[in-house]
């Protein structure tokens, strides 16, 4: 989430031109321009009526002016690299799941679980792209850091942990709703969710975090149950 503002700057372009120049395609059938808008200026009812209910891809700028993101600080050096120092500090004995993309076929993926500190110790010892090039996947920390929260106060923790803010035209999250639902059901009753803490914290919700060097990838496909969750 923290990268992706550098990442994301002109990519949609780059992608059209390569897609274009390099496939055997007939021409006829490109990719549409993308409408550019401003978060500032378009308000929740003119995205759905032009964008949402049409389902027309649409760049976004200006969301940092409308949204509270700590992370794109915090997890980000003065040169725009990865803050792997800050992240060692705040969630290093965090569980993850990561997969080796530099093996990657699709419908065939080599993963493992390792701590992030463990991550973090492969990624500052990187030195090759022929290397192994490991992607950290689905990685439940909202959840778990509101869980930890909750053990510091007994359990009466109001207040989630928050590390961005989901932008207006995305916040209707039909799958993250129901979760959340359910568990503050289960909380209000006073039943434990699971006796398993980690497959608590793996079936809560379904806001991930994704992070990799240079080179690592994730294969096209559909969100769970085609949702666009945060």
């Amino acid at each position: 989430a923290a990268l992706a503002p550098p990442l994301l700057n002109g990519s949609f372009y780059k992608l059209q031109n390569f897609y274009l120049e390099n496939m055997q395609i007939d021409k006829c059938y490109y990719l549409p321009m993308i409408d550019v808008i401003d978060a500032r200026k378009v308000n929740y009812a003119e995205f759905v009526n032009k964008y949402m209910s049409q389902n027309l891809p649409v760049l976004i700028e200006g969301i940092f002016d409308v949204c509270n993101w700590p992370c794109a600080g915090d997890w980000v050096t003065e040169n725009g690299q990865p803050s792997i120092n800050y992240i060692r500090q705040k969630f290093g004995d965090s569980k993850v799941t990561c997969t080796d993309t530099s093996k990657q076929i699709y419908g065939q993926i080599s993963q493992r679980e390792v701590s992030i500190n463990t991550y973090l110790d492969w990624w500052e010892q990187k030195k090759s792209s022929q290397e192994e090039c490991l992607y950290v996947k689905d990685w439940h920390l909202s959840a778990e850091e509101h869980q930890k929260l909750c053990k510091k106060r007994d359990g009466n923790n109001k207040q989630k942990f928050s590390f961005y803010e989901t932008p207006l035209y995305f916040k209707e999250d039909w799958l993250n709703d129901y979760f959340d639902k359910i568990q503050s059901n289960k909380k209000q009753q006073k039943q434990r969710v699971s006796s398993n803490e980690q497959k608590d914290i793996k079936t809560s919700d379904y806001r991930f975090v994704y992070m990799g060097p240079k080179g690592s990838w994730t294969a096209l496909h559909a969100d769970v149950f085609r949702s666009f969750s945060w």
